[in-house]
């Protein structure tokens, strides 16, 4: 488990969080989703709303670190 226990740790699960915290907690708030400054604490999303000029994470990004990540359980 992972996330105070709210995913079962899995690489799809790994992957999607990497990708998009935000978006996989439903009760976070829609101002962590907005560009910065917006004022949100935890692991901000890499595929959505990056400052200007910075590169989204690709899925393969994603793959790579999600499967980096479990090679250390």
């Amino acid at each position: 488990m992972f996330a105070s226990g709210s995913f079962k740790l899995n690489r799809a699960n790994l992957i999607d969080w990497i990708l998009n915290a935000p978006g996989m907690i439903p009760m976070q708030s829609e101002d962590c989703r907005l560009p910065p400054p917006a004022t949100c604490v935890g692991m901000p999303s890499f595929t959505e709303n990056t400052p200007k000029g910075y590169p989204v994470m690709t899925r393969q990004q994603a793959e790579i670190l999600a499967d980096y990540l479990l090679s250390l359980k």
